[in-house]
């Protein structure tokens, strides 16, 4: 029997070195999962392995981390707002975990050249007045634009400042979109970002869908929704879950 266990187990941990890229944390939580035998007492136990992995982690950073994180978790687990409070942990360190890659920002508006001092008109000096140019348009001392003629564009040759478009605006404005669309609302633009960022734009949009049959289901005017205990019971439960559904996307539009 205790060969058999300890193959077992020989088994279990090459197969947490194969898939995860933390063998020994995943053969932890594998263990956990397969020894315990009360679903409570093992949610239990991966809540307390998740706090030592986080405090474990921080502790890296800093002791100041540490306490605010004990303080947080405190308040968390006196708090009911959240259903899956283990899971959304767990979600937050694997975030955490992923290397992020950093992304130059282009800068919407950048810093003109300014023109020297000597060509600075003062009051009584051989010039009555100073100029400053954005693209190629001229501006007067007064802020009035001087008339450049026809040659008045924004030519790349000319212009002394940019005015540089982010590359991830049509991504910003998909997930923007697809944030109302989690809630039913249509909008008119088309979602014409990359391929993945469509996949998960239809996704969120077939979600705003079923919200929208729920609450035509619990809609009393509907004549769709369930009559009796029971029905009634149904209809607490889905505007329970629709109110946290409601948070979740409030928090969304939010960031």
């Amino acid at each position: 029997m205790d060969t058999a266990s300890t193959n077992l187990a020989a088994l279990l941990h090459k197969l947490c070195v194969s898939l995860s890229p933390d063998p020994d944390g995943a053969y932890e939580l594998a263990v956990s999962y397969l020894s315990s035998t009360s679903e409570k007492s093992r949610t239990n136990l991966d809540e307390r392995l998740l706090c030592q992995k986080i405090q474990s982690r921080l502790t890296t950073m800093s002791t100041r981390d540490v306490d605010k994180f004990n303080e947080c978790y405190t308040k968390l687990k006196s708090s009911f707002v959240l259903k899956q409070r283990v899971s959304i942990m767990a979600l937050l360190l694997a975030l955490s975990e992923t290397p992020q890659q950093s992304e130059s920002t282009q800068q919407l508006f950048p810093i003109p050249q300014l023109a020297s001092i000597s060509s600075i008109g003062f009051p009584g000096g051989a010039s009555s007045s100073s100029k400053s140019t954005i693209g190629s348009v001229s501006w007067d001392s007064q802020g009035a634009p001087k008339n450049a003629g026809s040659n008045q564009s924004l030519s790349s040759n000319k212009t002394n400042m940019a005015l540089m478009i982010p590359a991830k605006v049509n991504d910003n404005k998909c997930v923007r979109d697809a944030v109302l669309a989690a809630t039913g609302v249509k909008t008119k633009g088309i979602c014409t970002a990359s391929r993945p960022m469509q996949m998960m734009y239809s996704r969120i949009a077939h979600l705003g869908f079923l919200h929208d049959r729920l609450k035509e289901f619990i809609d009393p005017n509907s004549g769709l929704m369930p009559q009796g205990l029971m029905g009634e019971g149904l209809v607490a439960s889905i505007r329970d879950e629709l109110t946290e559904y409601y948070r979740s996307v409030a928090l969304l539009q939010s960031q």
